[in-house]
């Protein structure tokens, strides 16, 4: 999908980002914001939709001219410095250990395990072939692709299950992939929401504390 999500697509948002989380978005995938005018050019036939839309670049901003010399030919002093940037406020402390991971498929929200949000883990000892899928939520309602062909081959989060390879995630790889997309991990199974992940395990932000293993 479109790293900023594609405005023709789906419900058509485009998800804003800072600076500093354009830089994060482009570390986390292996690459890094732009620096140069020829591949800036050469973005405009890359799709996503982003022609008509301002892109964060790493090129620097062009020193300030020096100000003319008054009548007295003294030039003006320079600008006093601007004051630091006031820090981000960090999000509340998570509550809790570890996440529940569910059976996509049960409308119950079946817990299959308590897994440490620390955890390496991207598959369940007990369902070792099958990878933990991630799937996302928007103020309750379940996002499993990023657009709205979620029965299509192309468009889900992990990969279509049955028809692709679903990309294993940990926790915290799933939060990222949520969190990139303007969405959070969700509170339920969504079980019949498409992309086969009923078939699979699937990670919640549903809150637990590890005590035994799955």
């Amino acid at each position: 999908g479109c790293f900023s999500g594609n405005p023709n697509l789906g419900q058509g948002k485009l998800l804003p980002t800072s600076y500093a989380d354009a830089k994060k978005i482009c570390e986390d995938e292996g690459h890094t914001l732009c620096t140069d005018l020829t591949a800036i050019t050469e973005f405009k036939k890359c799709g996503c939709s982003y022609n008509k839309f301002p892109i964060w670049t790493d090129i620097p901003c062009p020193p300030r001219p020096p100000s003319p010399p008054d009548e007295g030919g003294r030039e003006d002093a320079p600008p006093p410095p601007l004051p630091p940037p006031t820090p981000p406020s960090q999000p509340p402390a998570f509550p809790h250990t570890g996440v529940l991971v569910v059976d996509g498929g049960n409308p119950t929200t079946h817990k299959l395990a308590c897994v440490a949000t620390n955890s390496s883990q991207t598959s369940l000892k007990s369902k070792p072939t099958l990878p933990i899928a991630a799937q996302c939520c928007e103020e309750g309602e379940c996002r499993r692709c990023d657009n709205a062909q979620c029965n299509a081959v192309l468009g889900c989060l992990a990969g279509r299950y049955g028809f692709e390879e679903v990309t294993p995630t940990t926790y915290d790889e799933a939060e990222r992939l949520c969190t990139r997309n303007g969405y959070t991990l969700c509170e339920k199974s969504c079980a019949g929401a498409g992309c086969g992940y009923d078939s699979l395990p699937v990670w919640t932000g549903i809150g637990c504390d590890p005590g035994t293993e799955d």
